[in-house]
């Protein structure tokens, strides 16, 4: 596509963004100790989370990946388009509009799905409707193994006070 771009191109974007919302960041390169795993035309922006630790990382490399806490990462592909996306989510998870939604299944909380949700759907929708619209078709499947095995759905802000832990 022709409005494809390199990752590093948009570094200076996100750290605008970033800087207009007052928020806090490092940017990392692949010479750094846990940022060993970059590449020289790679990078990775690390923000810290000043309410809970729950860190956001961006990383730019062959894609933009945005990683949000230990349950939820979103890649996004190197067009204008998915630029955009990118950003209207970053700033969603920064302004306390969007949370990781994830569920844990049985006594051991097996890892059962994670998804980005808003706080108007946690708000407004219990956490069976939530998650439906990830897998429409296991919709009973899941409300019954949350029944017979037992769950734990966690929707996690950036500021905690917003949380929410439903047991089932």
């Amino acid at each position: 596509m022709d409005d494809e771009f390199e990752p590093l191109d948009k570094l200076g974007d996100v750290c605008e963004l970033l800087d207009e919302l007052a928020v806090r960041y490092e940017v990392h390169r692949h010479d750094e100790g846990e940022f060993s795993y970059l590449k020289d035309d790679e990078a990775s922006i690390k923000i810290p989370n000043p309410y809970t630790d729950r860190t956001m990382f961006i990383d730019f490399q062959d894609e933009i990946s945005l990683f949000f806490g230990k349950e939820w990462h979103e890649h996004y592909f190197l067009t204008e388009y998915y630029f955009k996306e990118f950003l209207e989510t970053l700033s969603g998870f920064l302004k306390n509009e969007l949370c990781s939604a994830a569920v844990f299944i049985g006594e051991e909380r097996r890892w059962g799905g994670s998804m980005m949700s808003t706080r108007t759907e946690v708000a407004e929708k219990s956490a069976e409707e939530i998650f439906a619209a990830l897998y429409p078709e296991e919709t009973e499947e899941y409300r019954r193994s949350w029944t017979e095995k037992g769950a734990e759905v966690h929707f996690l802000f950036w500021d905690h006070k917003n949380d929410q832990i439903i047991t089932y």
